[in-house]
């Protein structure tokens, strides 16, 4: 056999072989990422899943009637005009003691929205959007609860103020604090978030 044929038989072998190499890195490298990033996801779906659950137990804290003696007081003491303390109801300081308890979760469920939106393309982003609504509603209560207390603590006739701004009062208080089964329009909000995101999570993690 010709040394020339033989040399390029050798080079044609060689050049399978660096062929046969590369494409069993590159399965290999697909094989790897499709594992990390299905691990990446999985990761993400449990985290998440636990988020919305611990915000919507928040939740539930922040709104809830009952409350302790000296509760609030934190929130209170960094208001420095005690005119301006004595403006507030104690429910306000209360609402909002609770929340600075939780915010890092609010906080830590918001900044995943990016990262959920990049593992999990199909879905949307509506429930934290929904969660960052329910919380601003709350704020927004205690506000107004807060413009309405102004108003009828400075009236000449307190008693006929508070019935005039009756309504409105109720429905402050409906948002800052559980309602009852009648005017309770958040939690239901809250369990079809949670149901949402359970079925999601639960599906990728199975």
């Amino acid at each position: 056999m010709p040394e020339y044929y033989i040399s390029e038989t050798t080079a044609i072998l060689s050049n399978v072989s660096v062929i046969i190499a590369a494409w069993a890195a590159f399965v290999g490298i697909s094989v790897w990422k499709k594992e990390f990033l299905g691990k990446r996801k999985i990761e993400l779906a449990e985290e998440i899943f636990i988020l919305f659950y611990q915000v919507r137990d928040a939740i539930k804290h922040i709104r809830s009637p009952a409350s302790f003696g000296g509760e609030g007081a934190s929130v209170k003491a960094k208001l420095d005009n005690p005119e301006e303390t004595a403006e507030i109801p104690d429910q306000v300081f209360v609402v909002h003691e609770r929340y600075d308890r939780h915010k890092e979760i609010f906080s830590r469920l918001q900044s995943l929205r990016y990262r959920f939106t990049l593992h999990f393309p199909e879905e949307d982003t509506k429930s934290f959007d929904e969660i960052e609504n329910i919380v601003r509603e709350i704020f927004s209560s205690t506000r107004k609860y807060t413009r309405i207390a102004r108003v009828i603590r400075d009236s000449q006739n307190p008693d006929k103020e508070r019935e005039k701004y009756r309504d409105k009062i109720q429905k402050c208080e409906d948002t800052f604090w559980l309602a009852d089964e009648e005017n309770e329009t958040i939690t239901p909000r809250l369990d079809s978030i949670i149901a949402k995101i359970d079925k999601i999570c639960k599906k990728t993690v199975k």
